[in-house]
């Protein structure tokens, strides 16, 4: 073999070694990130989901999110019917409404009233019935009680419609219904009807539903009006419609939801309502699993005396068979909703959890009307262990407490503050887990230097050593930047005598940036988890491209993971308001996270990705949904090599490419002439 093809081969298979080595070193990243999952499918406006996860490394999300109004066509030609289903509340009154109306192929109308108490109050206006026009049409006269139903069938003589009560004849939609999309108040969609259906001599093959109680065959904009005293109606906006129950409703009201997720990501409990069906605000809620793989949830709640106070539920998803399908919500619940404070008239809200080697709970909270930061503990069950009690005064609104716990079972809080600052700074406080009583109070973190400290999180590692992430402004070059800020606190270097503890005693490591900081990057809020006890996890929403971060630190703040999205849709939101960033979008959802045994990060977020109305976003999505992803972040335990066997299924590209760069070398060989025997 002649000396250039002798140093022909050799550069050949000297790249064969490096592209080998490339695929090995390359091949375990790529596989790093799970998918992005559509966890919900409601096209409702979900929003603020919290995650845990339990022992065996099963993912358990809730959220808050609307009770949807369905449709479903059943049966076939020619005995079809298409039932159509409001599930609301009455705007003035917040009291609920749920009832149906049943288009039948034969022409005949049933309407179904499960629960008309938002209808049925002094005053009201509400109307059942049909009207054509100022000379056809009937009502039943008054407002028909709960659990009753009518059948509007066709009187060829009378050319109108006679009404008669019938056997309560509600069908069940929740778990096979399509969503009607007629979501917010005084809004309206579009429902197939599925069959030709003949209303006073007309067919039709599509309504217009309002989220008004009523519907109309001919006004493809059916907003609110005051409803007609009685059918027939002269008022052109009630020509051709069917009203089932028709007054001054609004279906955007939030209930708390529920599901679970294996490992991967595949659903084993589908989104189960574990709130009351009540008509009133249920929002913002915290997750948290025990030792014994038992669900704790904590939310806002406004069905008490004008306020919103903290409930708490608890669950044992164990007894779902958890095929996919939504639980029975009675089967699994261990705690019903459980109204934990009693703060008549003030505002409970955005509560966060940590459970202890015991089991017990341990709850922060702020109040929106006095801002006060309130601290109590439960058992797992619920049972009261230390009172609701205030352990900030006149904070600051919207001070965003986090807890989290220690191997001793003392509860570690921060929050953002300016009651002794010029803006809000980060601070911290440390409680006795026994009683509840302050070992250290309220100590300054930052430095009070004009510039807000906001959303603050707090984890706890496997020493006991505490840190604190948040979103800072700082001013770099001239310019404030908005980055996430890290600081590592020793709280056993204090004497832990009921004051506050001397900053530079208990600081570690003192605040630093950790993230991306310039033009064009802004963090919104962060969620943290500790893996392994020795692993931070963070991940945020950014402003400017709307996209979900991810990074992991060790306990000295040090990058193991660096910064990076997780996702690039530009379409991390909220229900309150579109991706697009308008003035009004809500920031309080914040990506929440928890880590497994294996270091396997779980984070979920709401995203309106799939809302059509956001191609361009705008500020107020008509749909968005929950999402979850995974990270595989740093192994608790260093990995032992490999078992020889059949490769996995991520290593198959791998080999691939590898059979792809042999057969090049062989056939470039060949063109060459080149025998591998050749001396």
């Amino acid at each position: 073999m002649n000396s250039a093809k002798r140093k022909g081969i050799h550069s050949l298979v000297a790249i064969f070694v490096a592209a080998i080595m490339m695929v090995t070193m390359v091949a375990p990243a790529l596989a790093q990130q799970g998918p992005e999952i559509r966890v919900t499918d409601s096209e409702t406006r979900a929003d603020q989901p919290d995650v845990a996860v339990d022992s065996n490394g099963n993912v358990h999300i809730a959220y808050s999110d609307e009770v949807a109004s369905w449709y479903q066509t059943f049966g076939t030609s020619p005995n079809r019917y298409t039932v159509i289903e409001w599930h609301i509340a009455q705007l003035d009154t917040y009291e609920p409404g749920k009832f149906q109306a049943i288009l039948y192929e034969n022409g005949n109308i049933d309407i179904n009233i499960a629960d008309n108490t938002g209808a049925d109050w002094v005053g009201s206006t509400a109307i059942t019935g049909v009207n054509k026009d100022d000379t056809y049409g009937v009502d039943i006269g008054g407002i028909p009680p709960s659990n009753s139903s009518y059948r509007f069938t066709w009187n060829v003589s009378s050319s109108d419609y006679n009404w008669s009560a019938i056997a309560y004849n509600w069908i069940e939609l929740s778990a096979s219904g399509t969503t009607v999309g007629a979501q917010g108040d005084d809004s309206y969609a579009a429902v197939p009807i599925g069959f030709g259906f003949t209303f006073y001599g007309t067919s039709y093959d599509t309504v217009y539903v309002s989220s008004n109680g009523y519907m109309s065959f001919t006004d493809n904009d059916p907003d609110y009006t005051v409803a007609p005293g009685s059918f027939p109606s002269a008022v052109g906006y009630a020509a051709n419609v069917i009203s089932p129950l028709w007054e001054d409703w609004d279906p955007s009201y939030r209930h708390i939801w529920y599901t679970m997720l294996g490992n991967n990501g595949n659903t084993l409990i589908g989104d189960t309502m574990i709130s009351a069906a009540v008509d009133f605000d249920a929002v913002r809620p915290a997750i948290a699993v025990d030792s014994d793989d038992m669900v704790h949830i904590l939310w806002h709640d406004e069905r008490w005396d004008s306020s919103s106070e903290i409930a708490y539920t608890k669950l044992d998803p164990s007894q779902d068979d958890q095929d996919g399908g939504a639980a029975d919500e009675t089967a699994i619940t261990v705690v019903d909703d459980t109204r934990l404070t009693d703060l008549v008239k003030n505002h409970q809200k955005a509560p966060r959890i940590a459970v202890d080697s015991n089991d017990n709970i341990h709850i922060v909270w702020e109040d929106h009307d006095d801002d006060n930061i309130y601290y109590m503990q439960i058992d797992e069950d619920g049972n009261e262990l230390v009172a609701e009690t205030v352990i900030r005064s006149a904070s600051v609104h919207r001070a965003s407490p986090d807890v989290a716990v220690d191997s001793n079972d003392n509860p570690h809080i921060t929050w953002n503050d300016d009651e002794d600052t010029d803006m809000c700074e980060t601070y911290y406080m440390m409680l006795d887990g026994s009683d509840g009583s302050t070992l250290i109070d309220a100590t300054l973190i930052t430095p009070d230097n004009d510039e807000d400290s906001r959303g603050q999180s707090i984890v706890v590692d496997g020493e006991d050593k505490v840190h604190i992430i948040w979103k800072d402004q700082r001013e770099v070059g001239g310019e404030y930047y908005n980055s996430v800020y890290y600081t590592k606190l020793d709280p056993s270097l204090d004497d832990q005598s009921d004051d506050a503890a001397d900053p530079s005693a208990i600081t570690l490591i003192d605040d630093k940036a950790v993230s991306t900081y310039g033009d064009n990057y802004s963090v919104k809020r962060i969620g943290s988890a500790i893996g392994c006890g020795k692993y931070i996890h963070l991940s945020w929403w950014e402003k400017y491209t709307e996209d979900l971060y991810y990074m992991v630190l060790d306990t000295d703040g040090n990058p193991v993971v660096t910064e990076r999205a997780l996702t690039t849709t530009g379409s991390v939101t909220t229900s309150k308001g579109g991706s697009g960033g308008g003035s009004g979008v809500s920031r309080w959802m914040v990506p929440y996270l928890d880590v497994d045994s294996n270091g396997k990060a779980h984070i979920t977020w709401v995203d309106d990705r799939d809302d059509p109305s956001q191609v361009p976003p705008d500020e107020e999505p008509d749909f968005v949904e929950v999402y979850y992803t995974s990270y595989k972040g740093p192994p608790c335990e260093p990995q032992p090599p490999s078992p020889v066997g059949v490769p996995a299924l991520s290593q198959w590209g791998a080999i691939g490419m590898i059979i792809t760069l042999a057969g090049c070398i062989v056939w470039t060989l060949r063109r060459r002439k080149v025998s591998l025997n050749a001396p």
